[in-house]
């Protein structure tokens, strides 16, 4: 069994790094499709609730699964009022404190994936707000 630290560095930083990577490939198109990256981090971050409320309900863990719907949908209500950075980094700890939930190994590794996946958007619209607030301090 691989430890939980291991893997959340694995999925945290691999896309967080990539996802910065991915700004200085492509600069103007990360500036311009700040929407589709909201909705990817959206998207991803509700299949992995979903993957871990199927999995929580199938260990009849009621107690965490009622739990982990309510972080979630207020984790999801703060990224649609608030599209800031700090959403993004948000919904990157709530899935790193949900794998630590889960025993079983392959529910475990699905969702470092997902994790894996979440990061790139946040890393590219955290790039984006960097450069944002950058550009504003030269404008001044």
């Amino acid at each position: 069994m691989i430890p939980e630290w291991v893997l959340i560095l694995i999925g945290l930083g691999g896309g967080l790094i990539g996802g910065i990577i991915l700004y200085f490939l492509s600069t103007e198109e990360s500036k311009t499709g700040k929407q589709y990256f909201l909705s990817i981090q959206i998207m991803v971050f509700s299949i992995m609730i979903v993957v871990g409320i199927f999995s929580l309900a199938s260990q009849s863990k009621y107690w965490l699964l009622v739990g982990s719907i309510v972080i979630g949908l207020i984790t999801l209500i703060l990224h649609w009022n608030y599209t800031q950075w700090w959403t993004g980094l948000l919904m990157l700890v709530f899935g790193a404190g949900y794998m630590v939930l889960f025993q079983d190994e392959t529910i475990r590794m699905s969702i470092v994936s997902l994790l894996f996946i979440l990061g790139l958007p946040t890393g590219t619209l955290l790039m984006v707000e960097h450069d944002n607030k950058k550009q504003k301090k030269r404008s001044r």
